[in-house]
């Protein structure tokens, strides 16, 4: 029998090491099955609500989630990041943990001053390196 946790806040709801849910009643285990989203996302009908079926899986082996962490990040090479294999890669996290790169967005006033700079004689790799993003995309700011 693999090892089971309480949900926080869901009573009789329990999560194995595996990433599974089940459900305790009159004591009789029942798994509950998983739908998957049509963009690839795990879901699980708790109390007769859809839940992610991996927060639910790290509030049960990471605690409740905290304030300032928004959402629960799934970090494992090689695997898909919203589905649920394993509760040991799953943690707490922000938004911006989730994404694979780092990424910058540019406000008007920079692309102007990128547009400047260009014209200036800057090259386009002093200019991402300046900025902190990619040639190419410095490339499709001055093109435009």
């Amino acid at each position: 029998m693999p090892d089971r946790k309480s949900i926080p806040g869901y009573l009789g709801y329990y999560a194995d090491r595996q990433g599974r849910i089940w459900h305790k009643l009159r004591d009789r285990w029942k798994q509950i099955n998983p739908v998957i989203h049509a963009v690839g996302y795990q879901y699980t009908r708790v109390n007769g609500v859809k839940k992610l079926t991996q927060r639910l899986v790290c509030a049960a082996f990471k605690g409740d989630c905290p304030s300032d962490l928004t959402t629960c990040v799934r970090k494992a090479k090689g695997q898909q990041p919203r589905r649920v294999r394993s509760q040991r890669y799953l943690r707490w996290g922000t938004l911006g943990d989730c994404k694979r790169g780092k990424y910058r967005f540019l406000s008007c006033s920079d692309k102007d001053n990128i547009k400047d700079l260009y014209s200036n004689g800057m090259t386009q790799i002093d200019i991402a390196n300046k900025f902190g993003v990619t040639q190419p995309a410095i490339s499709v700011i001055v093109n435009s």
